[in-house]
């Protein structure tokens, strides 16, 4: 039991001891976007739940769908945090901490897949949440989302390439994809998958290298679950793609002449 409980307090300790004051002292983030934009923006998002959908912001110049602004996340289901019965700078210092520990879970599985023993991964766990370029993130929510999903993502592409029965690690990396999505970060999911993209035909080369008939066949294989996963993603995050693609085409820059 007490095994079980290491790599959970090993990842959340370091967390728990630098947002300490955002989570038990009622202190609220004031770098940045965190507190001038997300702070005061997903407060107002999540009190229009209480009067239903939250698909138009009136503050915003003339106004503005919700929906069409991927940063709302409105359909998040993480973001389900900020309806328990806490303060809600509370709420908002429990979302970004659980996402650098989300991060850090999926460092650790990462590092498991890739064969790293069980303190090797969890040091890439700690490393990986605690390091510069994801914690800091603390301050732009959206782009933590990313981060925190992306060692999930490479976990189903390294498991897509090497397992005879890979349909399910694909599921997995379509059900994540969109999660970036819906979490407000779709360029991360775009990345992702130019990475996967490169990591199949990696793949499929080194099959091909083999010279065997049905290694070389098997190698394609990642390559069409890849554009599987791309399509499921976008199916359950077409409640936020669809309302954004709309609105991104009515955008100054869209509508702008090179």
């Amino acid at each position: 039991m007490l095994r079980r409980l290491t790599l959970p307090l090993y990842l959340l300790l370091p967390l728990l001891w630098l947002f300490r004051r955002p989570l038990f002292s009622g202190e609220a983030f004031a770098f940045r976007d965190s507190a001038f934009y997300y702070y005061p923006f997903y407060r107002y998002v999540q009190q229009r739940w209480s009067t239903g959908i939250p698909l138009w912001n009136p503050l915003d110049g003339i106004g503005q769908p919700l929906l069409g602004d991927p940063t709302a996340a409105v359909f998040y289901p993480p973001k389900l945090v900020f309806s328990l019965p806490l303060p809600y700078t509370c709420c908002f210092a429990t979302y970004v901490v659980g996402h650098l520990l989300l991060g850090g879970l999926g460092a650790y599985c990462f590092a498991r897949q890739l064969k790293a023993n069980r303190h090797g991964s969890m040091l890439a766990g700690v490393t990986y949440q605690l390091s510069g370029h994801v914690l800091f993130q603390y301050c732009n929510p959206i782009y933590l989302v990313g981060a925190a999903w992306l060692p999930f993502a490479l976990l189903c592409v390294c498991r897509m390439t090497r397992r005879d029965h890979p349909a399910r690690d694909a599921t997995w990396l379509g059900i994540v994809l969109s999660l970036m999505v819906l979490g407000g970060a779709p360029q991360m999911a775009m990345h992702t998958v130019l990475c996967a993209a490169v990591w199949c035909i990696l793949s499929w080369v080194d099959r091909f290298r083999d010279g065997a008939t049905q290694q070389s066949k098997k190698g394609r294989l990642p390559l069409v679950l890849l554009s599987l996963s791309c399509l499921l993603a976008v199916l359950l995050a077409a409640v936020q793609v669809l309302p954004s693609k709309e609105w991104a085409a009515r955008s100054d820059r869209a509508s702008s002449e090179l």
